[in-house]
């Protein structure tokens, strides 16, 4: 099995839940060793009436948008001596995230646990469900409300499965 990178992923959907997960993993990340990699993924709808071309045309246009406006946050700036690399991919987000997180062995995911569509759900159906169920990373999911410096307390949910008997007494 491969090393986990020493890279934090920060999905990034503009909503305010993600922008304090990418608070929290600057914080993370200026305590340990981490890069982080900011992740925004466009969702083009497919219609059949639509041309191809006009999707890729505006795909392209979304991607670079999208590029200018993660270049543009304020905590990019702020933290300039943490390697932060920007991608704007194009599909479903769930299955590039899942995707990138696997090709790139990310070591940690910290992200919003509400997306910018789905802002009245906690995390049911949404795509922080879907990476939390099938990423082989740990996952941190953050709301708008828990502050970098207000982390007490973090779950673990695990079967024990493959603990040594040392690690279940504690």
């Amino acid at each position: 099995m491969a090393t986990p990178k020493n890279n934090i992923l920060v999905p990034y959907d503009f909503s305010d839940d993600s922008a304090n997960a990418l608070k929290v993993a600057y914080k993370i990340a200026n305590r340990q060793t981490y890069d982080i990699i900011l992740l925004h993924v466009i969702e083009i709808p497919r219609y059949r009436y639509v041309e191809p071309e006009f999707s890729e045309s505006y795909a392209l246009q979304l991607r670079d948008m999208a590029m200018h406006e993660l270049a543009t946050l304020p905590e990019i700036g702020k933290e300039n001596h943490i390697s932060t690399k920007l991608l704007v991919k194009v599909g479903y987000p769930s299955r590039v995230i899942l995707n990138f997180i696997k090709r790139e062995k990310i070591g940690l995911v910290i992200m919003g646990s509400r997306d910018i569509h789905n802002p009245g759900k906690l995390i049911e159906g949404s795509t922080t469900e879907k990476i939390v169920r099938y990423a082989k990373c740990p996952i941190l999911t953050v709301t708008s409300k828990t502050g970098p410096n207000n982390l007490k307390d973090i779950v673990l949910a695990s079967d024990l499965a493959t603990a040594m008997p040392s690690v279940i007494a504690i």
